[in-house]
């Protein structure tokens, strides 16, 4: 039996994700994100195509995608959070 695991685009973020997916797209501010569970967060958002998250020569970042911004823009505005 084979399960569908894909997330809709239009599925809702949980606070968490959002709150997560907003601060990155201000750009990762520092003092914002305590600890690394963000980090963990981040990648969840990118299986969802929402960001990309890299990792070179051990410095963290991470972008919002047009989809990410499509999301902040218009389904989380209308769906919210779940």
């Amino acid at each position: 039996m084979r399960f569908d695991t894909r997330v809709r685009l239009t599925d809702p973020l949980n606070a968490r994700q959002l709150d997560v997916l907003r601060w990155i797209a201000d750009g990762c501010p520092d003092g914002v994100m305590s600890g690394d569970s963000h980090k963990l967060t981040a990648r969840a958002l990118e299986s969802r195509r929402l960001v990309v998250v890299t990792k070179r020569k051990g410095c963290w970042s991470a972008a919002v995608t047009n989809t990410g911004h499509y999301y902040l823009t218009v389904v989380g505005r209308d769906v919210g959070v779940g």
